[in-house]
């Protein structure tokens, strides 16, 4: 029995998972700016 496949499993510096990690991140922001953005942004200094 060999690879069936030729990709390595788990590669984490592809630029697939960096593509796909900014395009979810951005749609999550902007998801939550759109929900409450002045409560967001009000509470963006208690975070430091």
């Amino acid at each position: 029995m060999g690879k069936r496949t030729e990709r390595p499993a788990m590669n984490l510096f592809s630029s697939d998972l960096y593509r796909n990690f900014g395009i979810g991140f951005l749609a999550g922001a902007a998801l939550v700016a759109a929900s409450n953005g002045h409560a967001l942004i009000a509470a963006i200094p208690a975070l430091f």
